[in-house]
Order: structure tokens, then C-alpha cells, then sequence
């Protein structure tokens, strides 16, 4: 189930409006979205039709591919530490599996540029539909004391983070109940 309540079947698409990822109601805007990767298709490739294939790898391909370099750092870095617990479906329930991430400091510009996500992911997950510009308040004023020694952060360096996690969290051990990355 996601985090409505909603069960997910097997099949889903992301493209396909009738997937059962959607609502009916739903559907229309997974068809504009469709609409609108087909469009944005076609302005590349008119675009690599006029200035040539190497400009648009360049001016467009390249900032995309940086900026999703950056999206899955920061992801895998948010959801893999060997403090994170892993549960079984008997054990897990919507505030455990909210609490399985981790706030990391990447230093003041970059959390500043990155509005935050990185340093109060913890309270992103527990309220996914709060502004983000009241996530780091909530998270320094109400989430760290309440949640307590369930708070997991980290403010290493990103490369000691990246390497641990990286050579650390590789398999999770069998376990009834609450599991942790095998060390």
C-alpha cells in the first residue's frame, strides 16, 4: 500500500493512463503529461535537426544528466546508512518507514541551495505535503526532540558518507522483524 492507503498492483506506468499506479480521475493528467513528453521529444529533435546532435547533448543533454547525477546522489544518500532499519511487513507501519531516512548536512550553501531537502528529509517524509520552507524549523524545533534516538543525521563530509554507504550497505540481513545492512 502507498502512503494513502491505496494498493499497488504489480503492473504500473508511469506513461500509461489506465495503469493502476492513477486514479480515474487521474488519467487526463497522465495523458498531458504524455502529451508533453512527446512535445519536448520533438523540440529536441528539431533542435538537433537545426544546430546538430553535439549542441543539444551539450547545451541540453549534459545540465540534464548533471542535475539527475545529483537527484540519485542525494537520494541514495538519503535512504542508505547502516543505522537505517529495514522492516518486515509485519513490523513496519507509516511512521517507521517514514523515520527510515536520514538528514545529512552538505554544508550551508548547499543545503540552502537545495531548499533544504537534504536536512530535513526525516520531516519531508512524515509530512510529504508540508512547504519546504518550514521543514527545517519543524525539523530542528519539533522533529529531533520528539522523535529522539529514532533521528537518524549525519554531517560528515559527503565523500565519508558516500563511501560507507556505498561499501557498507550492500545486504541487508535476514531477520525476523527489524533488519540492518550486514556489515
Amino acid at each position: 500500500a502507498n502512503m494513502a492507503g491505496k494498493k499497488s498492483a504489480p503492473r504500473g506506468s508511469h506513461f500509461e493512463p489506465t495503469s493502476p499506479l492513477f486514479r480515474v480521475t487521474e488519467r487526463p493528467d497522465v495523458v498531458k503529461s504524455d502529451i508533453g513528453l512527446l512535445v519536448m521529444l520533438g523540440v529536441l529533435g528539431f533542435a538537433a535537426s537545426e544546430f546538430g546532435l553535439a549542441n543539444v547533448a551539450l547545451w541540453y543533454g549534459m545540465p540534464y544528466l548533471w542535475v539527475n547525477a545529483w537527484l540519485v546522489f542525494i537520494t541514495y544518500l538519503q535512504h542508505s546508512d547502516v543505522r537505517i532499519p529495514h522492516y518486515t511487513p509485519d513490523q513496519w507501519n507509516f511512521v517507521r518507514g517514514a523515520l527510515s531516512t536520514v538528514d545529512r548536512d552538505f554544508s550551508p550553501v548547499l543545503n540552502w541551495w537545495l531548499h533544504h531537502i537534504n536536512d530535513s528529509h526525516v520531516v519531508h517524509h512524515l509530512f510529504s505535503t508540508m512547504p519546504f520552507y518550514n521543514a527545517i524549523e519543524v525539523t530542528r524545533k519539533y522533529i529531533k526532540p520528539i522523535v529522539g534516538e529514532h533521528y537518524v543525521e549525519d554531517s560528515r563530509p559527503l565523500r565519508t558518507s558516500l563511501w560507507e554507504s556505498w561499501t557498507k550497505c550492500r545486504v541487508v540481513a535476514p531477520h525476523e522483524g527489524v533488519a540492518y545492512f550486514k556489515q
